[in-house]
């Protein structure tokens, strides 16, 4: 097989430094940052904030929601019998630039009427510029300027974490229609179904990096509910192991997209990226297209969670705590 050749930072990784690099990367990277020429400034490059350019690449790179992972749909959303004060039938909220928004317009019918909820002005515009017949607004979780029972169905995707915020669940609740559905729909890399998994995570973790992106477990997302039972139904959940079919340098930028690692300094992605990079050349399930691009199956896992207006909202005052906890998305 060819070997994989990767320029990093205008640098090109050879093999023997990206072998060096999976060898003993904490060790190899000791050597080169002594070697260079810096100031100490640059080497203690602190961990950057994510700002909505990491956001855009992570919603570019992120793997695409699969056909057959919304197979039974109807079961999540509420589809059927469209309710008369329903101007849309599914809204999908902290859209980004509209990934899940596309993967369902393509397995519903052409009638269903979708709109979306986005606070960032740039992926408003990117949105506009993929899905120029869907509405989308400026607007929050937790204040969408939406209309009182308007929506059918919310759909939100890797934005979940919005609903940690105070406010959000009442939000939810007051544009839903009666018996109104909340879905949340999650795409991530399976990072503990295989070995090539295994060996990223090893590598990660050699860089002091915490590697398996901070996704909420099931108990976590009920949790979510938890302190408002009136709102809404027991949450329900799906799971369905599907595979992300990419190129070599999209497999990195998806493993380099995850917060965890949008996080880290500078230099250390570019050390992460050169191990994974190797990682990628040295598996044998790494294969060659008509093109002669190299290709590699990652697997993946679709989780559907979901829960139900409930009919009547209680008079039972809002648990506003004075820090919102943000649960941190990838």
């Amino acid at each position: 097989m060819a070997d994989v050749v990767h320029r990093i930072n205008g640098h090109v990784a050879t093999r023997e430094w990206m072998h060096q690099f999976a060898t003993d990367p904490s060790g190899f990277m000791t050597k080169v940052v002594e070697s260079q020429d810096t100031d100490n400034q640059e080497l203690v490059e602190p961990a950057r904030v994510v700002e909505d350019e990491d956001a855009v690449q992570e919603d570019e790179t992120r793997p695409d929601y699969p056909f057959h992972a919304f197979d039974k749909l109807d079961e999540v959303l509420h589809l059927q019998d469209r309710h008369p004060s329903a101007v849309y039938d599914i809204v999908e909220i902290g859209a980004g630039q509209g990934k899940l928004t596309k993967a369902l317009k393509r397995v519903l019918p052409g009638g269903t009427r979708f709109a979306a909820v986005e606070p960032n002005n740039d992926r408003r515009t990117e949105f506009r510029h993929f899905m120029s017949d869907v509405p989308v607004f400026d607007g929050t979780a937790s204040a969408t300027t939406l209309p009182n029972e308007s929506v059918g169905n919310i759909a939100i995707g890797h934005a979940f974490h919005c609903m940690a915020k105070a406010n959000a669940l009442d939000e939810f609740h007051r544009i839903l229609v009666p018996n109104g559905r909340l879905g949340i729909m999650l795409n991530t890399g399976d990072f503990n179904s295989c070995p090539f998994m295994q060996d990223v995570e090893r590598v990660v973790k050699s860089f002091n990096a915490a590697y398996v992106p901070s996704q909420p477990n099931h108990d976590q997302l009920q949790q979510i509910f938890h302190d408002r039972p009136h709102l809404f139904s027991p949450m329900q959940s799906q799971r369905i192991d599907t595979v992300f079919s990419a190129s070599v340098d999209g497999i990195v930028d998806y493993l380099m997209s995850t917060c965890v690692m949008a996080n880290l300094s500078h230099r250390r992605q570019t050390d992460v990226r050169l191990s994974i990079a190797r990682l990628i050349e040295m598996n044998p399930d790494v294969t060659e297209d008509e093109h002669g691009e190299h290709k590699l199956e990652l697997p993946c896992l679709v989780e559907l969670h979901w829960v139900q207006k409930a009919q009547a909202l209680q008079d039972t005052p809002a648990q506003h705590h004075p820090d919102d906890v943000v649960m941190q998305s990838c």
